[in-house]
């Protein structure tokens, strides 16, 4: 089964719960053959993670369940993304790996090339470091 146009995700903030939608949830299809799924999701502008990571503007990612995990996908021209046995965790993986990867990068910026300079602006365009209270 595949789902087709771009969903919401229903993301409570407070306790990082993500709302998985229903077409994500089954396990199964009707024969009782592992289910496959794919549909576009948008996390919004503001999202938290890790303590001090946040977005700053909509990011839309893929996400493509089967019998075995679940991969989130950013439409981005980075070569990141995220894995997990359910949705939050595939979620989550994929926004560590965003924020891992410009940590990384910003370690040998004077030392970077272009196309890696060009995926630290992205990032820096797309995450921040949350002030401290």
């Amino acid at each position: 089964m595949t789902t087709v146009g771009t969903h919401q995700l229903i993301i409570d903030t407070h306790s990082c719960q993500i709302d998985i939608p229903a077409t994500l949830q089954s396990g199964t299809d009707l024969a009782g053959k592992p289910a496959a799924s794919k549909g576009l999701y948008l996390i919004p502008a503001q999202h938290t993670w890790d303590g001090c990571w946040e977005l700053t503007g909509d990011l839309l990612i893929e996400i493509q369940t089967s019998w075995e995990e679940v991969l989130a996908i950013t439409y981005l021209t980075l070569q990141e993304y995220g894995a997990g046995t359910s949705f939050e965790n595939a979620v989550q993986d994929l926004l560590t790996s965003l924020s891992e990867y410009r940590e990384s990068l910003e370690e040998r910026e004077e030392r970077l090339g272009a196309p890696a300079i060009a995926d630290l602006e992205k990032l820096r365009s797309l995450i921040r470091r949350r002030p401290q209270k």
